[in-house]
Formats: C-alpha cells, structure tokens, sequence
C-alpha cells in the first residue's frame, strides 16, 4: 500500500531551494527580533500600569479571536470528499495510545512541580 519515493524524486523541496540563507542568519535575526519585543514590553511597562494593561489586554484579546478563528474554520471547513476509514488494528491503535501518553506525561511533571511550590 505505500509507495516508495526516492529522495532525487522528492515532492518536498529541500532546505536550500527554499532559501539562501544560512541557520546562524535566520537565528540571529530572531534572536534581534526578540530582543526588540522585549525591550518595547519592558518600556510600555516602565511608563506605566495603565498602558501595560492596555498592552496585555489587547494581546489577550488578539490570542483568543485566533484561537476563535481556527475554532470557526474548522468547524466550517467541508472536507473535498468522504472516504471511509479504516479500522486500525490493535498494534497500530496501542502504539498511538503510547505517544498520547508520552505528550500528556508533561501535565504529570507539571503537577509535581505545583505540589513542590
């Protein structure tokens, strides 16, 4: 049932098609950037509560219409065709059921850690 592509025949393009780029550029571009936000938050918050507030709100409130956006998207998107699916067997099903565990293993720490504080 799966087709072996080899990687000449590739349909994802490679690292460098994309961009000219190096790692270290792209890095610290970001790391620039960051920097910039973190000093323009630290300003807004030194010249006072109220503007702080008003920052914080409106990221807050930027955060949830995304959050809203994606809900609604996806609760409206049609699907292009419905194809049955098929039942997984028991290996395939278990090994799913171990990385379901292995993600949520992080609330498990997390509670550790709370209970420590």
């Amino acid at each position: 049932q799966y087709t072996f592509i080899p990687s000449s025949q590739s349909p994802v393009p490679s690292k460098e098609s994309l961009t000219s780029t190096s790692d270290s550029e792209i890095k610290s571009d970001c790391y620039i950037y960051a920097a910039i936000a973190i000093a323009l938050l630290t300003a807004l918050n030194i010249v006072g509560l109220q503007q702080g507030k008003w920052t914080q709100n409106l990221l807050s409130a930027a955060k949830v219409l995304g959050l809203l956006l994606v809900v609604i998207i996806g609760l409206t998107a049609i699907p292009n065709s419905a194809t049955p699916v098929e039942s997984a067997s028991s290996g395939t099903w278990g090994l799913a059921m171990v990385f379901v565990l292995l993600s949520y293993g992080g609330w498990n720490e997390a509670a550790y850690i709370c209970a420590e504080i």
